[in-house]
């Protein structure tokens, strides 16, 4: 256990570093297993006026009879990064401020790059403590998949990138409860993930992750010139789909578990050049997953602005819009004032919209869609698509503009899924 009334780590500077088969480190702090129980963090913390640059870790393997592996390492690259791990936790008003960072060339094969950012894995929990992550930059940040494995997740190729967020991800309950999250003022470019995700200026739940009772506020962020690819069939012998790989989130909110009682607001932030080969690219926008639930949150879009956000191989695009692939139930959704275009195979492409998949439930829940400008190629500009089922809820769409072509619908409520007990306006 770390116990103290403060924790502060400033105006440092780390560069040239690069390490074999292992974690590498540059003004961060890991809480990691202490004695084979769960650590804690009780401290108020500080990581800010940080500099890290020019940082290289990778994977390593040693091979046996046979040429079957039998030892494996993993790579991590933490830069002006908090780190919690195999259940750590942060104690009960711990506020934490990331703030003033900034990394460029980190660079990671075989596992994961966290810079400026606080990542959680495996069981560990953020519970009352605020955390405010503003005004950090990252540029020219790679993670690379490789034959080891990233954080025991995957066989090959998974590469997994956070830069100036907060990342939750792992078995375990990992949890964000009763706490706010700010993220504003950040810069992220140059971003690439091979064979993995990208989560910029974002929060990213993954796995069986939740958030509870939370007040995340994402604004006046930047991110530009994101590439995901992702070449993985399976994680941790589950199908990759659905699951984060190959997906890019710049200025984002991605919750694959449960998120409850919670407020979300997305407002005044810029992405642009947002590509994602084989997954899902989400930029300035929520999207949730198809085996979690989200209930009784309130979620607002405003004034954002996305450019050139595109998914290829099937996938969908998002440029300041709302998925639901599980449940969304009891929630008040609002997608005012923005500007952006999406382009994806098919009618995957959202643009200020937002969409039920087709195992997707948007029930007892008003959703409005008001003043934004949109282009639809294909895809839905300024739009509901209900491609699962909307039952005993509101649509308001509103003072949108815009264009559509090659069979794009813009300012409509489409989709093939089913409509009961529900109220539409379209003015």
């Amino acid at each position: 256990q770390l116990d103290a009334a403060t924790l502060t780590m400033a105006g440092n500077t780390a560069s040239r570093l690069a390490a074999r088969g292992g974690a590498l480190q540059a003004n961060s702090i890991a809480i990691e297993n202490g004695a084979g129980a769960p650590s804690r963090l009780s401290a108020d913390g500080v990581l800010s006026g940080n500099t890290a640059s020019d940082m290289t870790t990778t994977a390593d393997s040693v091979s046996g009879a046979g040429g079957l592996a039998s030892r494996t390492s993993r790579a991590r690259a933490a830069a002006n990064a908090l780190v919690l791990h195999d259940g750590a936790s942060v104690d009960a008003s711990s506020p934490w401020l990331i703030a003033g960072n900034t990394a460029r060339g980190v660079h990671a094969t075989g596992g994961t790059a966290l810079v400026n950012a606080l990542a959680a894995y495996r069981s560990a929990a953020l519970q009352g403590s605020p955390v405010s992550i503003v005004g950090n930059h990252g540029e020219d940040i790679r993670a690379a998949g490789s034959g080891a494995q990233a954080l025991g997740v995957g066989s090959k190729s998974n590469g997994v990138l956070a830069a100036n967020g907060l990342y939750m991800d792992g078995s375990g309950a990992t949890a964000l409860s009763r706490s706010s999250l700010l993220v504003a003022g950040n810069t992220a470019r140059q971003l690439n993930a091979d064979g993995g995700r990208i989560n910029a200026n974002a929060l990213s739940v993954n796995a069986q992750g939740s958030v509870q009772a939370s007040h995340l506020i994402l604004a006046g962020n930047t991110a530009a010139d994101m590439r995901s690819e992702g070449r993985e069939g399976t994680v941790a012998g589950f199908a990759a789909f659905g699951k984060g790989i190959g997906q890019a989130n710049a200025n984002a909110v991605q919750v694959l578990g449960d998120m409850r009682a919670a407020s979300l607001q997305l407002m005044g932030n810029t992405a642009g050049r947002v590509h994602a080969t084989e997954g899902l690219a989400a930029a300035n926008s929520f999207s949730q997953g198809a085996g979690g639930r989200v209930e009784g949150v309130q979620a607002l879009l405003a004034a954002n602005t996305a450019v050139s956000t595109q998914a290829d191989d099937g996938s969908t695009a998002l440029a300041n819009s709302v998925q639901a692939d599980g449940t969304l139930q009891g929630s008040s959704v609002q997608v005012m004032a923005n500007q952006g275009s999406a382009r994806a195979g098919g009618h995957d492409g959202l643009a200020n919209s937002i969409r039920a998949q087709k195992r997707g439930r948007i029930a007892a829940s008003s959703v409005t869609v008001a003043t934004n400008q949109g282009t639809a190629q294909q895809g839905v500009a300024n739009s509901v698509d209900v491609a699962g089922s909307l039952q005993g809820g509101s649509i308001t769409i509103l003072g949108n503009q815009g264009s559509a072509r090659d069979g794009g619908a813009i300012n409509s409520v489409v989709g093939s899924g089913r409509i009961a007990g529900s109220q539409i306006t379209i003015l």
